[in-house]
């Protein structure tokens, strides 16, 4: 979670102050960026969570109260969806508490906005939870022509087999280590017995 946390914060930092250039070129002022990076980063996590425990958790929401919101901030507990709304809110608050038309303000974080996405997707590598399956998937039914379409136990099947392949090919390494080593071990016997 470190390692996300940190690509993410450097990530989004390049994107705001990048925005932030932009602005002082276009004769705003880098204001609104500072405020909304600092907002945009409050709102986005509030707003990310938020999400999560009303849409995925709200069953348990009754029993922990707004406690849960706060109690497990983790990255897989975050809505990625959310967070994009709540980022956007807060550059729009930013604008408005700076005096820039919000509408302009939007207008011009959208590339870094765009770049941002695709940093906070690239972190998410980092967490070990994305599988290369959906796109084996993706590509076998492209050429075969068919829809884009798989189920949660599809995923989970093939997750299974790779991880089984994987305690092979770790099994079978560690029996030729341990076969080298025994045979290594008879030739050194061997030759201190001649």
């Amino acid at each position: 979670m470190g390692e996300w946390l940190m690509i993410l914060g450097l990530g989004g930092s390049a994107c705001f102050a990048l925005w932030a250039w932009r602005l002082r070129r276009e004769g705003h002022g880098a204001a609104a960026a500072a405020l909304g990076f600092v907002l945009a980063a409050a709102l986005g996590l509030t707003v990310s969570r938020l999400l999560y425990a009303l849409l995925i958790e709200f069953g348990d929401f009754g029993y922990d109260g707004i406690a849960l919101l706060w109690t497990d901030v983790t990255p897989d507990r975050l809505s990625f969806f959310g967070g994009c709304c709540g980022v956007c809110l807060g550059v729009a608050l930013g604008c408005r508490l700076t005096g820039l038309p919000v509408l302009k303000g939007l207008d011009s974080f959208a590339p870094f906005g765009a770049l941002l996405v695709a940093v906070a997707r690239a972190a998410e590598l980092t967490l070990g939870s994305l599988d290369a399956f959906a796109l084996d998937h993706a590509l076998d039914a492209i050429k075969a022509g068919r829809n884009l379409t798989f189920t949660e136990d599809q995923i989970k099947e093939e997750q299974a087999k790779r991880e089984e392949e994987r305690r092979q090919v770790a099994a079978q390494a560690s029996g030729a280590s341990k076969d080298s080593n025994a045979s290594e071990n008879a030739n050194s016997d061997q030759a201190q017995n001649a």
